[in-house]
């Protein structure tokens, strides 16, 4: 049997894509396709790239001080689930935690 997985198409990857090329190209051909560097430029990508403290300090900056609601996505559930309810909720007490326990960005 063959396996579906295997079997299926590759999603395309394009590189340098302007407005122009997304209009022209991509919307008509009417396809899935994976925009590689697109936001490369965005400094939330900048600091996921620079390691866990420099995105901890990036999602810092825009703390206002007022609870947040967590929601953590499990892969091997397929579904999302809520965060523990002892976990902080504060954007700084958030980002100390998430660097406490070795948190990474993987930036594609």
């Amino acid at each position: 049997m063959i396996d579906a997985i295997a079997a299926a198409a590759r999603v395309a990857e394009v590189h340098g894509v302007t407005p122009e090329r997304f209009t022209d190209e991509i919307v008509p051909a009417y396809r899935p396709v994976v925009l590689r560097g697109l936001v490369a430029h965005w400094s939330a990508v900048a600091a996921g790239r620079a390691g866990p403290a420099a995105m901890a300090d990036y999602i810092r900056r825009f703390d206002g001080g007022r609870p947040i609601h967590l929601t953590n996505g499990d892969y091997h559930y397929r579904g999302w689930r809520d965060v523990p309810k002892d976990w902080p909720t504060t954007p700084p007490d958030v980002c100390r935690l998430l660097v406490e326990h070795g948190a990474s960005v993987d930036l594609v």
